[in-house]
């Protein structure tokens, strides 16, 4: 079994806020990751600029 990786992804902090209030699910990307992935660390930016928190994501949903 492969070890899970933790990634760095940004977020505009609109969407940020809304994540960290509980109000936001689901996050869509255009690329899916290539390996398998754990914990999330998120950097808002500009123009907050930092990293703001980390999560765990159950599952990568791919709609392609």
């Amino acid at each position: 079994m492969r070890s899970k990786e933790n990634v760095l992804l940004s977020i505009k902090p609109e969407y940020a806020n809304e994540i960290m209030d509980g109000n936001k699910h689901y996050e869509y990307r255009k690329r899916i990751f290539r390996k398998p992935v754990n914990t999330i660390v998120m950097y808002v930016t500009r123009p907050v600029g930092l990293i703001t928190g980390e999560f765990t994501i159950k599952r990568i949903t791919n709609y392609g």
